[in-house]
């Protein structure tokens, strides 16, 4: 992912509320109207993104987001990289599981050049023999980075141990292997199926009001092809505990973990955001700092997660270790999860969940950039553009009885997934398959 970054050091927007315009040729943007500085920010979505890379090709999505710096129409990737430093503005794109998404930053006087440049990245692409040759050196050198790296490699294997035969098991960014054999084709096939209008979700923040927005993002995607052919992705099948320990060189234990959460309503998703905070989402009062970290110093910092797709929830966390306390560790980790069950949230606890998350999801969108992603993925759930606003009240409606209810009825140690680096080989407690494997290696998934 490649961030072109301007000495742009404006204040933050403040928060406003969202409304719905319809651009003169029909595109529906979400726009947060903000003229205290003079600066916009412009979000897109286009439904699909690592999901639909073809078998043996993985990484595709993850290239097609790295060339879009590669030029676009007569401009190479010189002069394009050039024009938009010249602007002093931010252009960021990146390829998740579901989504191509980017969010482009600039002051309000040059945002008519920086549409023309980004529409000349969606409309015109290049595919210059050069450029995919760097950007397929530059993955490389990512992914040889990544394999090194005890806690990416941890997830990788994570993500592969849990998820065996789902596109979620998948790397976004492809192996050695797989983006070698990805040509210009194969770029231009996956633009052509996920980069369409029925799919596409679009969001501005800043210094521009409706007039003014409705033909800026028709320049840039009213000629985009009506329909796209993103599939929609169904639940992962259920999972058994397991647990893989990698023979990768490091000083101490990485530990990642975690278990599918699917068929969660929305309000059963709220109630696992507050579990999640009580279990591990608070940095100083999470149920397992207090058992891991602060009683017993096992651990040199631990928290949790949950993360949402379209087909499941997912709740996954790690920590780092001494190789000679991991599996205590670990031990400790199994009887929280457990205790989620015997003895669920107290009123206490939801309650200051309630407060904490409120407040940490508007921080979160302080950045002009971050609160157009999360407009923008919200419209695709099908969100109304209140959402900013209302996501408290939403959260205020749990009671503690449905935290709790939740929190029993998940069977926590069933499906949990353990992986760990630098852990002794042959010690512990299995919880599920224990293999002592090398580190997966950088070629491969």
């Amino acid at each position: 992912m490649l961030l072109l970054c301007l000495l742009i050091v404006l204040p933050a927007t403040a928060h406003a509320a969202a409304r719905e315009i319809v651009s003169p040729r029909g595109l529906r943007v979400w726009l947060v109207e903000d003229h205290g500085t003079p600066v916009v920010t412009l979000g897109f979505r286009f439904a699909g993104g690592s999901a639909e890379d073809v078998t043996g090709k993985e990484g595709t999505a993850h290239f097609a987001a790295e060339m879009f710096f590669e030029g676009g129409g007569k401009l190479g990737t010189e002069e394009y990289l050039g024009r938009w430093s010249a602007l002093g503005a931010e252009f960021n794109i990146e390829a998740r599981l579901e989504s191509l998404r980017g969010t482009i930053r600039v002051l309000t006087p040059d945002r008519d050049k920086a549409a023309e440049l980004l529409s000349l990245a969606v409309n015109a692409p290049r595919y210059d023999a050069g450029s995919l040759d760097q950007v397929r050196d530059q993955i490389g050198a990512e992914l040889d980075r990544n394999a090194a790296d005890p806690e990416s490699a941890a997830y990788l294997a994570y993500d592969l141990l849990g998820y065996a035969g789902h596109a979620r098991a998948r790397p976004v960014g492809g192996t050695r292997a797989s983006i070698g054999r990805i040509a210009a084709a194969d770029i231009a096939r996956y633009r052509d199926e996920v980069m369409a209008r029925d799919g596409l979700t679009l969001a501005a923040v800043g210094d521009i009001s409706d007039a003014e927005l409705g033909p800026l993002v028709d320049r840039i995607f009213a000629g985009v092809p009506a329909h796209g052919k993103a599939s929609a992705l169904t639940p992962p099948p259920p999972t058994k505990a397991n647990r893989r320990d990698l023979a990768l060189a490091s000083g101490e234990a990485t530990v990642v973990f975690g278990l599918a959460l699917p068929g969660l309503s929305e309000q059963e998703r709220l109630s696992a955001e507050l579990l999640n905070y009580t279990l591990g989402g608070s940095a100083f009062t999470s149920r397992l700092y207090h058992s891991v970290r602060e009683r017993r110093g096992l651990a040199y910092s631990i928290g949790s997660t949950l993360d949402s797709y379209s087909f499941m929830s997912e709740l996954s966390g790690s920590f780092s270790s001494a190789p000679a306390t991991v599996e205590e560790a670990i031990g400790l980790l199994r009887a929280e999860l457990a205790k989620l069950s015997s003895e669920p949230p107290t009123d206490a606890e939801v309650d200051e969940a309630k407060a904490a998350l409120a407040g940490d999801y508007l921080r979160g969108l302080i950045r002009q950039a971050d609160m157009a992603n999360e407009l923008t993925l919200r419209m695709a759930e099908g969100a109304k553009p209140d959402c900013i606003e209302s996501h408290a009240a939403r959260l205020a409606a749990i009671s503690p009885d449905d935290v709790r209810a939740l929190a029993r009825r998940i069977a926590w140690l069933d499906s949990l997934v353990v992986v760990t680096v630098g852990a002794p080989p042959n010690t512990g407690e299995a919880g599920g398959e224990r293999a002592r494997l090398p580190a997966p290696p950088a070629n491969e998934p």
